[in-house]
């Protein structure tokens, strides 16, 4: 279809109507792929692969991580590190990527962190406490 527009200044002069004709509007989501990165007993690392042939991901807003549902707003870029995990446990993580115009993509994976060894224990006391 065609749009119209027209400029308008600080001084709230206006210029004259302008036409164009839009002759393709991006409506194609963005490609993802996410992939585990290292993986200790309390962290993650999830690394991003994204792509979109239309318009494009921006530099900094497209990604976004969840964790279990829950949104973590301090991640930027392509790989994110979830920290302070407990080990041996499963857990949902969720990658949102959004490109310049809107359209997102989400891929979710499974992972779990690292069980503890018995090394990780080694020169540690325990109490073992019997209530019989």
């Amino acid at each position: 279809g065609n749009v119209y527009a027209r400029l308008i200044n600080n001084l709230g002069e206006t210029s004259e109507y302008a036409t164009g004709e839009v002759t393709k509007i991006d409506r194609t989501a963005p490609t993802i792929r996410v992939t585990q990165g290292t993986i200790t007993k309390n962290s993650i690392v999830v690394n991003v692969t994204a792509s979109d042939n239309e318009s494009g991901i921006p530099a900094s807003g497209a990604y976004q991580y969840y964790l279990n549902g829950t949104h973590k707003p301090e991640a930027t870029g392509n790989t994110y590190t979830f920290t302070n995990l407990n080990p041996g446990t499963q857990y949902t993580i969720k990658v949102v990527v959004q490109d310049k115009v809107g359209n997102s993509a989400e891929q979710t994976i499974t992972v779990t962190t690292a069980t503890p060894t018995v090394a990780d224990y080694k020169g540690r006391r325990y109490l073992w406490y019997n209530n019989n």
